[in-house]
Parts: structure tokens; C-alpha cells; sequence
């Protein structure tokens, strides 16, 4: 049996939006935006059913700022986003062919997708070992 595509729990506008945004703020080749949309969309996925929730635009747009991705949030403190964007591109390279989040979901925990957006930009003031576990 083949792993599911996360995105298709979304209504495409969401992802649509999502991918818009990024291509018009951000310089990902088409093969980064399909990796990164695609763990974004897996993140999304568990923070919504940790609040009991249907995936939307908000998960997408949260999960994309806990790795500075969103352009739309606050940077983190400078030496936080220089150790997210050197990172990101493991844990989320290949997961647009391969679904595999093993990686990923040890990196990420519940407790980090369950928090407002307030309070990871709060934790990214801080370290990241306050929100990852890197």
C-alpha cells in the first residue's frame, strides 16, 4: 500500500493559497515547494488532530513558520533562524516522492504543534531546543 499525500486532507484552495505565497516570497525551486508543502501539509495534519480540528490554512501557514518558511510571522531570534535554515532541508528533502516523516515527526513534537502562534514565536526568541528537538 502507498503512503497518502497529506495534502489531499485539504481543500485545495488551502494549498493553492499556500503555494502561492511561497513562490511569490520565497526562492524554492519546484521541487523544494513540493518537498516543503508536503511536510508542512503532514505537520498540519497532526496539530489539527491534536486540537480536534479539520486541516485548514491556518496548520499549513504554522507548521511552515516553526521553519521560518511563512512570511507573514515574525523572525525568530537571528541565531534561531540560522540554525533552522541549516535544518530544514533534511528533514524535509524527498518528502514530496517518499511520505516518509519518521525524521520529521522526531523532530517536531506534539507539544510545539499544540501551541498558539504567539507562543512559538515566543519559544523562537528563545533557542531552538525550546520548541525542536535538534
Amino acid at each position: 500500500m502507498l503512503p497518502e499525500d497529506p495534502r489531499s486532507r485539504y481543500e485545495p484552495s488551502d494549498i493553492e493559497s499556500v503555494e502561492v505565497t511561497l513562490l511569490e516570497h520565497t526562492k524554492m525551486g519546484p521541487g523544494e515547494l513540493n518537498d516543503v508543502l508536503t511536510g508542512a501539509a503532514h505537520l498540519g495534519l497532526r496539530r489539527a488532530r491534536l486540537r480536534g480540528t479539520s486541516p485548514g490554512h491556518d496548520d499549513l501557514a504554522f507548521a511552515l513558520s516553526i521553519f521560518t518558511w511563512w512570511p507573514f510571522k515574525p523572525r525568530p531570534a537571528l541565531v534561531v533562524e540560522a540554525q533552522l535554515v541549516r535544518g530544514r532541508e533534511p528533514l524535509f528533502a524527498g518528502l514530496g516522492e517518499t511520505f516518509k516523516f519518521e525524521m520529521l515527526d522526531s523532530v517536531v513534537p506534539d507539544e510545539t504543534l499544540a501551541v498558539t502562534p504567539d507562543e512559538l514565536y515566543r519559544r523562537q526568541q528563545v533557542s531552538v531546543q525550546s520548541f525542536l528537538h535538534i
